[in-house]
């Protein structure tokens, strides 16, 4: 296991278990996207605290298998699917996305949140297209350049948002394309860090928290501030997007 945590994995422990840009709101835009329907298996690449797997079983009546590679956020998304009674339809593995181990066909619908931004994204492309079915839906919720970036602005993202490579709105829609998809879709949307959606979906008791927490403990202030200052700094870039395809 590994010492250090990630924001991801401090905020989840202070009950923040969404943490993808637009809230849920963008989680059900892009299930619809996806065709995402009642039988129909899911496979939710990086699920984190599980927030978005409880939330497309309860919504749809879907099956879905949630990946993850942080071995924190896979025990917290167990208690997260039996606090909301769905453990038995939500199957839970500790993985790699760029190295899955699921079988050729596996699921009818590949979705990722947060996630491939992180990625080798041709690599873990190949990967979501191979476990998804003939005539299936991969779909995408990423951050986004809406325009050229200076090449500051990359380095900052990378360096202080654990290593996040943006794609320009245009390229995510060339990767889904360059790996084999048909009836490619998108919307794209600015990023702000904090929207009612995004509020809504994290839900009062957990910010009071983090708020608490900002107050009393230095590292989370110097992980928020930093944060913040890049998107802040560089907003006129910064978006974000849906991006779905069907594998023929």
């Amino acid at each position: 296991m590994r010492g250090e945590l990630t924001v991801e994995e401090y905020m989840a422990g202070l009950g923040v278990d969404m943490l993808h840009a637009g809230g849920m709101k963008r989680t059900e835009d892009l299930a619809e996207m996806c065709r995402v329907s009642r039988g129909k298996s899911v496979l939710d690449v990086g699920c984190g605290y599980g927030k978005t797997a409880s939330f497309l079983v309860k919504k749809y009546g879907c099956e879905v298998f949630g990946l993850d590679i942080s071995r924190r956020m896979i025990e917290g998304a167990r208690k997260k699917v039996m606090e909301e009674h769905v453990r038995d339809i939500v199957h839970l593995l500790l993985g790699n996305a760029e190295s899955m181990p699921f079988k050729d066909e596996s699921f009818d619908v590949v979705i990722s949140e947060g996630t491939t931004v992180f990625l080798e994204k041709e690599k873990a492309l190949k990967e979501y297209v191979r476990v998804t079915k003939h005539g299936g839906y991969i779909g995408l919720n990423e951050l986004s350049w809406r325009k050229e970036p200076p090449r500051r602005a990359v380095e900052r993202a990378f360096n202080d948002l654990q290593g996040v490579q943006p794609l320009k709105c245009e390229e995510w829609i060339k990767l889904l394309v360059d790996s084999g998809l048909e009836d490619v879709e998108s919307r794209t949307y600015r990023y702000k860090s904090f929207s009612w959606d995004v509020i809504r979906s994290i839900g009062l008791h957990a910010l009071v928290k983090v708020g608490v927490k900002y107050l009393i403990d230095s590292r989370i202030r110097r992980w928020i501030s930093r944060q913040e200052a890049v998107f802040h700094n560089y907003s006129e870039y910064w978006g974000y997007g849906l991006y779905s395809g069907r594998k023929p």
